[in-house]
């Protein structure tokens, strides 16, 4: 992280240790690169960014953000729907194929 101050390293340290500390989340998704996105989103301002990360964290598990693609390949396969899930570079396209069972029509 070579381009941070003393004073944002010393945020991200406090930063990963408060959602350590408070159990939020363990998930390897959230490293370093990804917490500073919070911490400059909000001028490293701790109580800002904690406010923000706590919100972003909640409104994942309101939406079953996790879990959203295992629901959604089910409820399509219930459907009679096939998914091509398509990644180019850092960007993730889904595309939903409709398939006619009956006639193999698209």
């Amino acid at each position: 992280m070579g381009d941070m101050s003393e004073d944002q390293e010393k945020a991200l340290e406090q930063f990963r240790k408060y959602i350590k500390d408070n159990n939020i989340t363990e998930h390897p998704q959230y490293d370093d690169y990804y917490l500073l996105r919070f911490l400059r989103a909000r001028k490293f301002e701790m109580d800002k960014t904690i406010l923000m990360f706590n919100t972003f964290m909640e409104w994942r598990k309101e939406n079953d953000v996790d879990n959203i693609l295992e629901v959604r390949e089910k409820q399509i396969k219930n459907n009679g729907t096939s998914v091509v899930i398509r990644s180019q570079k850092k960007t993730h396209y889904i595309y939903l194929i409709m398939f006619d069972k009956s006639s193999n029509n698209v």
